[in-house]
């Protein structure tokens, strides 16, 4: 018999609407938590997931740049770490009137136990990273760098 993982299809994470600075001295949970949702969007892999893939769209026009920085922790207790700097480019590829998905990203300042797996395909496509969480329970996403109107980020637990 086959054990079967529960993989689950793409849900809203949250909507950044405003940039703020990557945190230098105080990434603790209370402090990144109060950014609020306009900078923060926050995911909670709490359930069992071995991998999280990432997925972003927004209110943009083609060839938007903005820079997300991703930051995890693996609890409430615990203290937020930049795990990667992300440049989002937004491509044509129609999500809704108005919103468009990103078809490339590029990853930077990489601090993470194993690669950051990147489908990046340019040419109007969705890109997405996947990551292993190694047990790791909340992963946050804080635009540094905001072109666009906003940045919806959208994830998929594996």
């Amino acid at each position: 018999m086959v054990p079967a993982i529960s993989q689950e299809v793409w849900g809203v994470v949250g909507t950044i609407t405003a940039s703020q600075a990557m945190p230098t001295t105080d990434k603790s949970y209370a402090t990144v938590k109060a950014y609020g949702t306009t900078k923060l969007a926050l995911l909670r892999s709490s359930d069992g997931s071995v991998a999280q893939n990432v997925r972003f769209r927004g209110t943009a026009t083609d060839a938007n740049s903005n820079v997300i920085e991703l930051i995890g922790m693996r609890g409430e207790a615990d203290h937020f770490t930049r795990i990667a700097t992300l440049t989002l480019t937004t491509g044509t590829q129609i999500y809704s009137s108005g919103v468009l998905f990103v078809d490339t990203i590029v990853v930077t300042n990489e601090k993470w136990i194993d690669a950051i797996a990147v489908v990046s395909p340019a040419g109007n496509d969705i890109a997405h990273i996947a990551f292993n969480t190694h047990g790791w329970r909340y992963f946050g996403f804080i635009a540094s760098t905001l072109n666009s109107t906003s940045v919806i980020v959208e994830a998929a637990r594996e």
